[in-house]
């Protein structure tokens, strides 16, 4: 039995939250179930035990046998495409771009002991190193950095705190470069940690508050044109919520965006900086945006042409091409295809369809991961429902190539 299998038959519920224990609140039997977990001590001498599985700091090469749902894409100082997943093993595996708009290394781990099923997240210190997040089996959060931009990897070290093992990570710079992981907490609420300096130490976590769906209510961090935070996820009541850094530092109310939500959002920020928020909806199972608008923000709009399954479909996700223009990729449900849709100019209006991406040679489970090359052109990873890792990538003359393995 691999170590992450025994952390998770040892595992007897959830470690405690990030500064209390949290209340009770009105979520019915999923509620119940989730209070009454404890963390055994069966699982804390597991894991005190195995504690030097998480900070090793080897990077030997080898070819996992499958990976676990969602990858997460990074690029380095220098162009350099890297791709972060979590293996069937538990650890983290990366493969990276061994020159600019290039072929690519072997796997490689990073080790660690984590949670399956969870995507890590990336972030560029204002140095140029990659740092990358993920969760560990008792819902821990733990880091690991370049030790210079495109070299080497610390040890991993821990974020202190723990995040409910529904939880994503959302990691993002500030105006100035330091890092802040965005995160939900097991009460429910959004929290935060920060860099005190940029490439610098952590701040303790702090709680953005507000009560969030335990299914889709993962946050989402953006900025806005003029470098404050806005953070967004999704509410008991299946609407988004979103709060915003205010010009002297703090923070808004959540306010509502509202809506009838079945997904995590995702944020494209157009070429003009204005913010847009992409969704699936309940009532009738297609794609919604909301974007800025004259101070405010829009109504919900459909982007309509494609039908996903509300309860299997993945989280959208949003990149912006090297001419301005966001593009959407989803895919459509369980073991299914890869969708897109464009903007057919920067901040303008959306192209009729969802094509495919590739050739549909494929079915994919979990969220694709997009990175952008050098030059531009983007590449989609996807897991199928074998567990391996394909990718497709845009022509230099438009269109796209078909699935390849990776």
């Amino acid at each position: 039995m691999s170590l992450g299998a025994f952390l998770r038959k040892a595992m007897g519920g959830q470690a405690p939250n990030m500064s209390q224990q949290r209340p009770a609140v009105g979520h019915g039997l999923l509620a119940d179930a989730r209070a009454s977990q404890k963390l055994s001590r069966v699982g804390l001498a597991v894991l005190v035990a195995f504690a030097t599985v998480l900070v090793t700091s080897s990077n030997a090469a080898a070819d996992p046998a499958e990976f676990e749902d969602y990858p997460t894409a990074g690029r380095n100082a220098d162009g350099r495409q890297e791709l972060f997943v979590v293996g069937s093993d538990g650890a983290l595996w990366h493969k990276w771009q061994t020159a600019p708009n290039s072929g690519w290394s072997s796997w490689n781990t990073l080790n660690g002991s984590l949670k399956k099923g969870r995507t890590p997240a990336v972030g560029m210190n204002a140095d140029g190193r990659l740092e990358v997040f993920a969760i560990a089996p008792d819902d821990s959060i733990w880091r690991r950095a370049q030790t210079c931009p495109g070299c080497g990897w610390s040890a991993w070290a821990p974020m202190n705190g723990t995040a409910w093992s529904g939880s994503d990570l959302s990691v993002e710079p500030s105006s100035n470069g330091r890092l802040t992981l965005f995160v939900q907490g097991t009460d429910f609420a959004v929290w935060h940690i920060w860099q005190t300096a940029p490439n610098g130490g952590w701040s303790s976590w702090t709680s953005l508050g507000g009560e969030f769906d335990g299914f889709f209510g993962s946050p989402v961090a953006a900025l806005y044109s003029d470098g404050r935070y806005a953070v967004f996820a999704v509410g008991t009541n299946d609407a988004v919520w979103h709060r915003w850094q205010t010009a002297g530092g703090g923070w808004s109310s959540w306010t509502s965006l509202g809506g009838d939500v079945r997904s995590v959002p995702d944020i494209g920020v157009n070429a003009d900086g204005r913010l847009e928020v992409f969704v699936t909806g309940i009532s009738n199972k297609t794609m919604y945006h909301k974007w800025q608008q004259g101070g405010g923000w829009s109504g919900w709009a459909s982007l309509g042409g494609l039908e996903f399954d509300t309860w299997r479909a993945t989280p959208p996700r949003v990149e912006r091409n090297a001419d301005g223009r966001l593009e959407v990729f989803m895919n459509k449900w369980v073991a299914g295809d890869v969708y897109h849709k464009w903007q057919l100019s920067p901040g303008g209006a959306w192209s009729c369809c969802w094509p495919p991406v590739g050739d549909q040679s494929d079915a994919f489970n979990g969220r694709p991961a997009v990175g952008m090359n050098a030059d531009g052109r983007m590449h989609v990873f996807a897991v199928n429902y074998i567990g391996k890792m394909k990718v497709a990538w845009q022509l230099s003359g438009g269109g796209w190539t078909g699935w390849n393995p990776f």
